[in-house]
């Protein structure tokens, strides 16, 4: 039975690998100019852009140099958020739905082993092809995203490329795939519906759930100077630490030793705004008047790097979780239809 289900995806297996390899290879070439442009821009006489007079026409050309070779770091990014669930959602699709559409279930079913031994053959197999394509392309976009300073691994543009998420979203798109096929028994429609729900899933637990996973810190804003350079471009030694993920930022209190609120925050910018409407506001350095008058001091929500693993096992959690769930429901599925 297993090796029936391997023979089945083999060919879709080899479209994916060349697809993966080619991926890879534009990977390790982008990462590996990017990763030189950026160490001449972050090292003398540039350091990040802050030169005197006499460097500034050159450092100018650097950082141009940084910019055009970033230029294709967002196509980069979507494919590397997107290929995980087409896998998955391709190999699901052709593991049942395709099975349902031709006929050839029948001849399966009528075998000595039982449905649910037939669907678990399914998800081992596929499972395992998944592991093994996508993997390494998870360690190499991990890589890639340190290497381009595209964005900090815990930010919300890092997040889904960095760790191992393109293969718990493969996993999860498998598994939805498959129970949507045993409805559809469709493969079109299977894939389209499969795909759009595994978006809308994956849109709901990056804004509604991840956010609550997890506590923001705060750090007073002192200064907005760029100083250092990190995997994330630059931050400024008076703002939040580098590749953090940045959740907000506003006015509280002066002295504030706890994590502001949001009653709080929005208490102190509307203080803050009727201030600035004020025709002492209006005047030349109408801000720094205000935060000095009504004691308030400007700050930065954010979540640590630190807290980058603990957010990835959780969403690995929830992912995983929600795919078991489909299978159970896929099977029960199962074996109630009709041959």
């Amino acid at each position: 039975m297993t090796w029936t289900a391997w023979r089945q995806q083999r060919s879709l297996v080899n479209v994916m690998a060349a697809v993966v390899t080619t991926i890879a290879i534009l990977l390790i070439l982008m990462g590996r100019h990017e990763s030189e442009v950026w160490r001449n821009f972050l090292s003398n006489p540039c350091r990040g852009n802050q030169v005197s007079a006499a460097h500034q026409e050159f450092c100018q050309s650097r950082f141009q140099q940084v910019m055009n070779a970033g230029q294709f770091n967002t196509i980069a990014m979507i494919i590397g958020v997107s290929v995980g669930p087409f896998f998955g959602a391709m190999l699901g699709v052709n593991a049942v739905a395709r099975e349902l559409e031709v006929g050839t279930t029948r001849l399966a079913w009528t075998q000595s082993f039982s449905r649910s031994r037939w669907l678990l053959s399914k998800f081992i197999v596929n499972v395992a092809i998944l592991t093994a394509v996508l993997g390494p392309l998870c360690l190499i976009y991990d890589w890639w995203n340190k290497a381009t300073h595209y964005s900090a691994r815990i930010s919300p543009t890092g997040f889904p490329i960095s760790g191992f998420m393109p293969f718990v979203y493969s996993v999860f798109a498998f598994s939805l795939v498959v129970l949507v096929g045993l409805y559809f028994r469709h493969t079109g429609w299977s894939l389209a519906t499969g795909l759009l729900l595994t978006a809308v899933v994956v849109f709901f637990v990056e804004t509604g759930i991840r956010p609550i996973l997890v506590s923001p810190q705060f750090a007073v804003v002192s200064s907005s100077e760029i100083s250092l350079g990190s995997s994330s471009g630059f931050y400024s030694s008076g703002g939040i630490p580098a590749d953090s993920w940045g959740r907000g930022s506003g006015y509280a209190p002066r002295g504030t030793k706890s994590i502001p609120s949001a009653q709080l925050l929005d208490l102190s910018a509307t203080k803050m705004l009727d201030c600035m409407n004020s025709p002492r506001g209006h005047a030349r350095n109408g801000s720094e008047y205000c935060v000095t008058r009504l004691r308030l001091e400007s700050v930065g929500l954010y979540v640590p790097e630190s807290e980058f693993w603990r957010l990835q096992l959780s969403e690995y959690g929830i992912y995983l979780g929600f795919a078991l769930c489909l299978a159970v429901i896929g099977d029960i599925r199962l074996r109630r239809m009709l041959a």
